[in-house]
């Protein structure tokens, strides 16, 4: 406060300045290059070494960073899929998976034409004819899924081909969900339905 035009300090404001100046002291002799990066602490938490699945040398006692699943346990998202690659499997699936998404589901019918278009009419073409632009640019014609015999699949043989693959037609199941590929089979019965041959 101030007495006959005189400012004065209490002892508190005296020891906050000072303890003021000796941070903004300690600050600069601390930091003397502004461009450098922070001091890290503990980095090791932040960028950890990665190991590759499946190469030598990871810190385990097998020296192997992939782990087998335990017995029994089934990956989120992941349905087992208990069938093997043969044709006579894909009968068998085809006997034995129904889909669960009706042909009425208008948004599933709708999700499927996105699929399709996305993954399947490159090779098979839009209308399933199997024309579609890797055809036409040298890789071997598929078959029509118009024809008799995709008529006479059912849709958990579809399922089954999709997800195992036949033929020249490799494995969808990685980028395909479950889910995406029974609405694709829904909207290639619809493609089916119109005018098949």
């Amino acid at each position: 406060m101030s007495t006959a035009g005189r400012l004065t300090f209490g002892p508190y404001a005296v020891a906050l300045l000072a303890a003021g100046a000796c941070v903004f002291a300690l600050r600069l002799a601390l930091v003397t290059d502004h461009s450098a990066p922070n001091t890290e602490i503990l980095p090791e938490m932040v960028r950890s070494a990665a190991w590759v699945s499946q190469i030598d040398g990871a810190p385990t006692p097998d020296g192997l960073s992939d782990r087998p699943l335990v017995a029994g346990v089934v990956p989120r998202g992941m349905l087992p899929f208990r069938y093997g690659t043969t044709p006579e499997e894909a009968v068998r699936a085809g006997a034995e998976l129904t889909n669960p998404f009706r042909a009425d589901d208008t948004a599933a019918r709708e999700r499927g034409a996105v699929v399709f278009a996305r993954f399947c009419a490159v090779c098979h073409g839009a209308d399933g004819e199997g024309e579609g632009l890797a055809v036409r640019h040298g890789m071997t014609r598929p078959p029509s899924l118009r024809a008799d015999r995709a008529l006479q699949m059912k849709d958990g043989q579809v399922f089954h081909v999709v997800t195992k693959g036949q033929g020249n037609m490799a494995s969808y199941a990685v980028p395909i969900a479950p889910d995406d590929r029974w609405k694709a089979i829904l909207h290639l019965r619809a493609l089916q339905t119109t005018g098949t041959r």
